[in-house]
């Protein structure tokens, strides 16, 4: 079985995200409690390129904690993030505009369709 939080992560590797502005840089560490212990993640922003990776120990410029399956619901769509951090299923400290950035990268939820979208099909049908 594929785990949500690993297959984002995955997908993040060296990519360009041209909605990022240019000036964002830094490194969030994600720190994801597991039953087998901690699940540790990199991500770094660097002129509106993104790389995840779970290697070695080093400062973060923001650290973000949770339980490993309240982020899979929040990568999947299940949860939008704003309610995660109301309920304390995610917390972060340090540069928290990193962790609004990275934010844009989560995808929406399931069968979420794009305002102007859900009106033009809806001008369509008058």
């Amino acid at each position: 079985m594929a785990i949500p939080t690993e297959e984002f992560f995955k997908g993040l590797h060296q990519r360009r995200i041209a909605e990022l502005p240019p000036d964002v840089t830094g490194t969030l560490r994600f720190d994801l409690a597991t039953e087998a212990g901690m699940d540790r993640w990199f991500v770094t922003f660097r002129e509106q390129n993104v790389w995840a990776s779970r290697e070695g120990e080093r400062e973060a410029d923001c650290v973000v904690s949770a339980d490993r399956r309240a982020f899979d619901r929040m990568i999947t769509g299940e949860t939008q993030p704003a309610a995660a951090v109301l309920r304390n299923e995610i917390s972060s400290w340090g540069r928290l505009p990193l962790f609004i950035h990275f934010l844009r990268l989560v995808p929406g939820p399931p069968n979420a369709r794009h305002p102007r979208a859900m009106v033009n099909a809806e001008r369509r049908q008058q």
